[in-house]
């Protein structure tokens, strides 16, 4: 994949400042892989700087690695960083990772670990440095969606912002119209395939309707009912 972004902003003095971006994406024997690059000119000096990410599972342990770094004026390395997160049972998540600032010199080491409860998730974590800094956090992860049928507000732990939906309702059609009129009974309980593949966790409530999220934004996707529940 390639994307490919820019902006002038022309000020009133008759300066203009000028940013061009693109990123590369790829995935190579199990590796995704991403490249950025931005170039910009401000107040007639010109920059260029990257990231360099690199992410995959081995088992169930998701290695992820990033690079920043300096092309222009002066090419050098800004930070590196590894990080390593392993889901554990009973919806627990534990991490830890190693960030080096070259510009710094400092090294930072963190681990954490989240507990995610459904409706919301929670998040502890610790760090030392070796500028002898210690840090304590503690984080709520919480997303709230909206049923356009039933107007009824749900939260989530993951984020749903990014993400597409669908209401959906099951009933006898009994006429075949494709539009519940009165007398055609609601199907609770039922599932449904996403794009031909696995089915859906989401199931219709007593009135048939059922919400369907986490589907990806502005791509057609095929929603089907399974006969089987």
């Amino acid at each position: 994949a390639v994307a490919m972004e820019g902006t002038r902003d022309a000020l009133a003095s008759g300066v203009a400042n000028v940013n061009v971006a693109g990123r590369v994406s790829s995935m190579i024997n199990g590796t995704a892989m991403s490249n950025s690059l931005r170039w910009q000119r401000v107040a007639h000096k010109a920059s260029t700087d990257g990231t360099l990410q690199l992410s995959r599972r081995l088992i169930d342990v998701g290695l992820n690695a990033q690079m920043d770094y300096a092309v222009r004026p002066n090419a050098a390395l800004h930070t590196f960083a590894v990080t390593a997160d392993r889901p554990m049972a009973g919806g627990y998540r534990v991490n830890g990772g190693i960030i080096h600032n070259h510009v710094a010199r400092s090294t930072q080491l963190s681990c954490g670990l989240s507990k995610n409860f459904g409706s919301f998730a929670v998040a502890v974590s610790a760090g030392y440095s070796s500028s002898h800094e210690k840090v304590v956090g503690l984080q709520l992860f919480m997303a709230l969606g909206r049923d356009p049928r039933s107007k009824s507000w749900f939260a989530e732990s993951q984020p749903l912002a990014g993400t597409g939906g669908v209401s959906v309702q099951a009933f006898v059609d009994k006429n075949m119209n494709g539009v519940r009129d009165p007398g055609e009974e609601s199907v609770p309980n039922a599932g449904f395939f996403v794009n031909n593949g696995g089915r859906h966790p989401a199931r219709t409530d007593s009135s048939g309707q059922a919400f369907i999220g986490r589907l990806s934004p502005s791509q057609y996707t095929d929603v089907a009912i399974d006969p089987s529940t």
